[in-house]
């Protein structure tokens, strides 16, 4: 596999869903808007010297 193969991955947006048990493909702004809230939770804790 080249390297351009390996970029071309980076553009594939995939959140789980857990009530259907599959992953779903989606746009870098729904996943962006997804995770926002998750990340700043991880982040809060981890400043705090929490683990998640």
């Amino acid at each position: 596999m080249s390297n351009h193969d390996n970029q071309d991955q980076t553009n594939e947006r995939k959140i789980y869903l857990k009530d259907l048990h599959q992953w779903v493909q989606v746009s870098k702004t729904d996943y962006d808007n997804y995770y926002r809230d998750i990340n700043a939770y991880r982040r809060r804790q981890q400043e705090h010297g929490r683990c998640v």
